[in-house]
């Protein structure tokens, strides 16, 4: 009986072993490299979130500047793409802060949804 239950235990605390340690091995550290790289950018992405401004959207996005890279959308529908990798891109909805601007893009507009960050590489010219 007490072996079974130490066999149970040490199964289940292979289980609980923090997941990089399960899949990586020393043979594939530039994998690892690779998974933490993405997990410090999703998490930087993350801290993004519904009410906070266009401007702070600005600090980690950008607006497409050529064709392939995307549509610009209006002032309301915008696709941003992620600085630290162009192929990380975000669809925003914003709520106008200013009905009469002259600006299409006001500053003080503000996150009303947005999506989750997905990839997409540029349309071919």
């Amino acid at each position: 009986m007490r072996a079974t239950i130490l066999i149970c235990l040490f199964s289940l605390g292979a289980f609980a072993m923090p997941i990089n340690a399960k899949l990586y091995d020393k043979d594939s550290q530039e994998n690892y490299a690779f998974t933490g790289k993405m997990e410090g950018l999703l998490k930087e992405i993350a801290g993004i979130k519904v009410g906070m401004s266009r401007k702070k959207v600005g600090h980690l996005f950008r607006l497409p500047m050529f064709p392939e890279e995307g549509s610009v959308g209006d002032r309301i529908h915008q696709t941003y793409i992620f600085r630290n990798c162009p192929y990380i891109k975000v669809d925003f909805e914003f709520q106008q802060s200013r009905e009469n601007k002259i600006s299409s893009n006001d500053l003080d507009d503000l996150i009303v949804r947005m999506s989750k960050p997905y990839l997409e590489l540029s349309k071919p010219k």
